[in-house]
């Protein structure tokens, strides 16, 4: 089995906003359909015991692809690559369940199949990708990230828990739900509970049902997303950063991924 970044799945979901301007995999779609979501109490204290100070082993994740995967993902790629338009439209006119074949698709009608049953919830799962320390320190109010090499980026982020925000470079997250998912079937293999903190720029009231055309009158929108939670199987605590910068309808950077702490 191969391991890829998040981000190299984007060819298998067509039905998210990703797909079209970074082909980037949106994780939240793979089997949190009964996920629940709720108002919590002590969000503070409860961060507080999910990422307690100290020196931690921390794994990146990605998505473990078979090379017939691979190989079907490339195909699929390529064909919508060939009339972009095409998939946008049908994307449009999609209703809930797989999607119908054509054979504009790039792969013969038992490709399909094939790779529908591949990517179903149930078969993906996610491995390390590279493993490091990280420091997790408290200063007052504030959890921070001393990372080096490939987790450095979590220097970047931080959490404000008087204000109960979750601050990435110079945007900040308001804290948005809890969020319970209730079965095994996703990616990380296991049901769930994890806090949500997001922000769009600019503000979209109604962000999940942004369409491609909406987004390129935008002219300019960037999206973050921190989940922070524990997984029921292993007891672990994961945390999941999204990010993504849409400029003019192209994607500048698109990333989506999950940080499972091993210690």
């Amino acid at each position: 089995m191969r391991v890829e970044p998040i981000d190299i799945v984007a060819t298998m979901k067509i039905i998210t906003f990703s797909l079209f301007l970074s082909l980037g995999i949106n994780l939240n779609s793979l089997g949190q359909i009964t996920a629940a979501q709720s108002v919590p109490t002590d969000v503070a204290g409860n961060t507080q015991r999910l990422l307690p100070v100290g020196t931690k082993k921390l794994s990146a994740m990605g998505v473990s692809m078979s090379p017939r995967l691979m190989a079907l993902s490339e195909k699929f790629k390529a064909g919508i690559q060939k009339d972009p338009s095409w998939i946008i439209e049908q994307t449009k006119r999609a209703k809930p369940g797989p999607m119908i074949y054509d054979k504009k698709i790039g792969m013969t009608e038992a490709e399909w199949a094939e790779y529908q049953t591949a990517i179903d919830p149930g078969n993906l799962r996610v491995a390390p990708q590279f493993t490091g320390d990280v420091k997790i320190v408290r200063d007052k109010n504030t959890l921070r990230f001393i990372a080096t090499d490939k987790l450095a980026m979590l220097n970047d982020s931080w959490f404000d828990l008087a204000k109960n925000e979750v601050h990435i470079a110079e945007y900040v997250l308001p804290f948005v739900q809890e969020t319970t998912v209730g079965t095994a079937t996703n990616v990380y293999g296991s049901s769930w509970k994890a806090y949500t903190w997001e922000m769009h720029d600019p503000q979209v009231d109604d962000f999940e049902n942004l369409d491609f055309e909406k987004i390129k009158a935008m002219k300019k929108l960037t999206v973050f997303n921190v989940q922070l939670g524990k997984l029921d199987k292993t007891g672990q605590t994961f945390m999941k950063l999204k990010g993504q910068s849409i400029v003019n309808g192209v994607s500048k950077y698109s990333f989506d991924t999950p940080f499972f702490f091993q210690e």
